[in-house]
């Protein structure tokens, strides 16, 4: 069962695995969610013991445990964007969707706690708004089921289609010397959303509001258009929010107190593909009790620390205990 949107797959299926020895876990069952990046990849293949194994892309695999907490592991060919909100509820955003979100493509299509948790195991349903006096007219990979006005309402049906014509408009908007995702996914479109539940609404206490103004600028010094996730460090109740920046400059109207924002900067060739993601941390802020905005700079040059990580080999079934996992100490590959 496949849900699909920005070309990242959602896998749902249920295993049973088999007493083990050396600690393992007694039989039982045990949920998986899969999403895998759909960018021109291989199709899931399942082996006998039912475990997926994804020949190239990227993926989050979300277990279910037996108290019901999830964990997320996360594999990226190509990039994504991962966090969890105030809820608890986990997002995973490919890096080719990351220059429309929050202007185009709502955050709730990659909240994969909401889609797992609101059985959304078929096609993925999704709801388009489009401009004025514009005639609806589905984009690559969208069917339409009804169209009222200006809403259409449909499914994703091929998220390659989807990806790949994100990644002509991408390499387009480059290639002319414009912002990546500048021109828009798809002409007349002006929103795409999860037609289902989604995240569950979050009620917080009431507080005065002040301004903070968010800028940012890209490599070249020049505005930059991204997501931004802002939290208040004083009390996550009080401020969790997505902030997309337009043009370098992003609004919203939060309580006074302490705040970090992450920026997570998406760059791309002149033909769509993905060349690199870098997140900028501005932490220890304050947001002024006072009639004046306050303000926060982002700046993707300051992102000077790669990020690097090694995986260690697994060993097969019959080879000699105990695993050296490229160690020198006995233990186990997890």
């Amino acid at each position: 069962m496949t849900n699909t949107i920005g070309g990242l797959d959602v896998h749902i299926h249920s295993v049973a695995r088999a007493a083990g020895r050396r600690g393992r876990r007694r039989h039982g069952d045990h949920r998986y969610t899969k999403y895998r990046s759909n960018s021109g990849t291989d199709a899931v293949r399942r082996d006998r013991h039912a475990h997926d194994h994804v020949d190239t892309g990227d993926q989050v695999t979300v277990r279910t445990s037996a108290n019901g907490t999830p964990t997320f592991l996360t594999r990226s060919g190509s990039g994504f964007a991962s966090f969890s909100d105030s809820t608890g509820d986990h997002y995973v955003v490919p890096a080719i969707a990351l220059p429309y979100l929050g202007k185009q493509l709502d955050l709730s299509l990659f909240d994969v706690s909401a889609l797992d948790r609101d059985g959304v195991t078929g096609k993925l349903p999704v709801r388009l708004s489009f401009g004025a006096g514009v005639t609806p007219t589905a984009p690559a990979g969208v069917t339409f089921t009804s169209v009222s006005g200006g809403i259409a309402e449909g499914y994703v049906a091929s998220g390659s289609a989807f990806a790949a014509a994100l990644r002509q408009r991408l390499g387009a908007d480059i290639a002319a010397g414009h912002r990546a995702g500048s021109g828009g996914l798809a002409d007349g479109v002006t929103g795409i959303s999860l037609a289902a539940a989604g995240a569950p609404a979050v009620v917080r206490p009431f507080f005065p509001l002040h301004i903070l103004q968010i800028n940012a600028t890209d490599l070249t010094g020049q505005p930059a258009d991204l997501p931004v996730i802002l939290i208040n460090t004083d009390s996550i109740r009080r401020q969790f929010s997505f902030v997309p920046v337009i043009g370098g400059i992003g609004k919203v109207a939060v309580p006074a107190g302490n705040y970090a924002a992450f920026g997570f900067f998406a760059d791309f060739d002149a033909q769509g593909n993905f060349a690199a993601l870098r997140l900028v941390t501005e932490d220890d802020f304050a947001v002024a009790d006072t009639p004046t905005a306050s303000t926060v700079t982002v700046d993707e040059r300051t992102a000077t620390t790669t990020i690097s990580g090694t995986t260690p080999v697994r060993r097969s079934r019959t080879s000699a205990w105990p695993p050296s996992c490229g160690s020198t100490r006995p233990v186990p590959c997890r």
